[in-house]
């Protein structure tokens, strides 16, 4: 399940990091990495939730290294630094654990219809 995590957290921070388009793929970056964990992992609903909380313990402190560096640049102080990188990280659990419930239940379906 670790790999699988891993995997999640490196697509989502993919996902985010690519200029240009990160306004695209970046809002469902964290539902595509969880999506892709959860069917490597076939996930069962426990699973998916540690899935996500995985993924967004791997991810707290790049996107806070990210809001460290915005407020270095436009002068945003610590609150809006903690404010800034705790919603990223609901955000990542929240669509983290969505996208592995779907992708172990699609996983499992596809296993029993066998």
């Amino acid at each position: 399940m670790l790999k699988a995590c891993l995997v999640g957290a490196a697509v989502t921070l993919a996902l985010i990091a690519i200029p240009g388009v990160h306004l695209i793929t970046g809002p469902p970056s964290a539902f595509i990495g969880g999506y892709l964990a959860g069917s490597r992992a076939e996930a069962t609903p426990g699973m998916a939730l540690l899935i996500g909380l995985s993924m967004a313990a791997l991810l707290v402190v790049p996107v806070a290294g990210v809001f460290f560096a915005m407020s270095l640049c436009w002068g945003f102080g610590a609150i809006a630094v903690l404010v800034g990188t705790g919603a990223f990280v609901v955000w990542i659990v929240l669509l983290g654990t969505l996208g592995a419930l779907i992708g172990g239940n699609s996983v499992l379906k596809q296993t029993t219809a066998e």
